[in-house]
């Protein structure tokens, strides 16, 4: 079947790009369309103030020092001059972890030139949740998408993309990324440019049969480890909740600790399960924990507890917490997360 065409404008009708979304990636795309002499708009929430540029600093101070138009929003329809209420002729939106649900309505006002940056293989890893999924799940397949915007999640047609795979040296959620972000800058001025000379693009169809989705985490209310668990899932699991996240956590003596690295080392000593969560061994740079069929050492430095931890304390998460975060469904508006009980 021959590929539907789709054209965003005609050769030099691009006037104005919005970006929707505040980090690293929405201040590349800015830059590089301000050099063609393209006016940018970025329109982010209060919950991205605290997102970093590629060099580690607040991307809301990077965009204040380029003297790059923006807003900082609850709601896209609050502000007067916005998406909503501005001319839509010779504009493309651009969403790039964008705070705020892109309706039917502005989809239909711009007729459909929205395009969507998302950093995973798809029809696959549809949704939240960052790399966090991506990391339990061990797959390390890379894939920088630019995809028009539907009424769905993550389902519209894709327009460009590039496929990799992460290197060793990515660990972790910080890490993958830096690195998604390197690549899908690669993409940028190429999409741009073809949109600004009216090229044509041969969008492609996602297969619906091979698609999967998975929901937004938080690490605060997830993030605590499973003892049951086997070894290497606890590792998968302290890494995809590590930094820029809080940690995996659990508890000694009533009081938190957080893991944010460790090493699984499998042993067939200890099976059985009274064994797991306990501090088998330490010395002046390491703590060693029985887990299931095998082993975690965690470095000092991987570690932030409000006190010190000795030989045979255990690590014990009660179940009331396992439970709650299998239970919460996390929600977020363009402020932070959304308090299911105040809805109620």
């Amino acid at each position: 079947m021959q590929k539907r065409k789709f054209q965003f404008l005609s050769r030099g009708l691009l006037k104005r790009i919005i970006i929707l979304g505040i980090g690293d990636i929405p201040i590349r795309m800015a830059k590089i369309a301000i050099k063609r002499n393209i006016n940018v708009e970025i329109y982010g929430g209060k919950r991205q103030l605290k997102n970093l540029d590629q060099n580690g600093i607040l991307a809301i101070k990077k965009i204040q020092e380029s003297k790059i138009k923006y807003k900082i929003l609850h709601t896209l329809k609050s502000y007067k001059n916005g998406p909503y209420y501005n001319n839509p002729k010779n504009t493309v939106i651009f969403s790039f972890g964008s705070p705020f649900i892109i309706s039917k309505e502005l989809i239909t006002r711009y007729q459909g030139r929205i395009i969507n940056c998302h950093a995973s293989p798809l029809p696959e890893w549809r949704g939240g949740g960052g790399f966090s999924w991506r990391i339990l799940a061990d797959d390390r397949r890379g894939n920088s998408c630019f995809h028009l915007v539907t009424k769905g999640i993550d389902d519209g047609k894709i327009l460009l993309q590039k496929s990799y795979i992460f290197p060793k040296r990515v660990k972790f959620p910080k890490d993958y990324i830096g690195y998604a972000n390197s690549q899908s800058a690669k993409l940028l001025p190429k999409l741009i440019d073809k949109i600004i000379n009216g090229e044509f693009f041969k969008p492609i169809q996602q297969n619906e049969n091979k698609s999967t989705y998975f929901p937004r985490l938080d690490s605060k209310s997830q993030g605590y480890i499973d003892w049951s668990w086997k070894g290497k899932f606890i590792k998968r699991f302290i890494m995809a909740f590590s930094h820029p996240y809080d940690g995996a956590k659990s508890f000694v003596n009533n009081k938190i600790v957080r893991i944010y690295d460790a090493d699984f080392i499998r042993t067939k000593r200890m099976e059985h399960s009274f064994m797991r969560g306990l501090i088998i061994r330490k010395n002046n740079r390491e703590i060693f924990i029985s887990c299931n069929n095998g082993i975690l050492k965690v470095k000092e430095s991987n570690l932030k507890t409000q006190s010190e931890l000795k030989l045979g304390d255990r690590l014990f998460t009660p179940n009331s917490k396992l439970e709650a975060a299998l239970k919460i469904r996390i929600r977020y508006n363009p402020s932070g997360i959304v308090d299911e009980k105040k809805n109620k």
